[in-house]
């Protein structure tokens, strides 16, 4: 038996793609060491927002904000 496909973010309801995104394994489809733990971080935001839509917490928009991104390069093995 094959797995089953993925399913989409858009295909997902409200609560479904919340939780999906407060898991910290979501995030990366490699392996990083154990000390990368978003939990924490992904804690406090669901707790900053409490059910409020994100626009409501904004000062910002993000894609205004310097140095938000950041490049992680992971070495691909042979």
């Amino acid at each position: 038996m094959g797995s089953a496909k993925p399913k989409q973010l858009t295909e997902m309801t409200c609560g479904q793609a919340r939780s999906f995104l407060l898991k910290s394994e979501n995030y990366f489809d490699f392996d990083l060491p154990k000390y990368y733990n978003f939990d924490a971080l992904l804690t406090a935001i669901d707790w900053k927002l409490d059910g409020r839509h994100i626009n409501g917490i904004w000062t910002q928009k993000p894609g205004d904000l310097e140095g938000l991104n950041h490049v992680i390069f992971a070495q691909q093995r042979w």
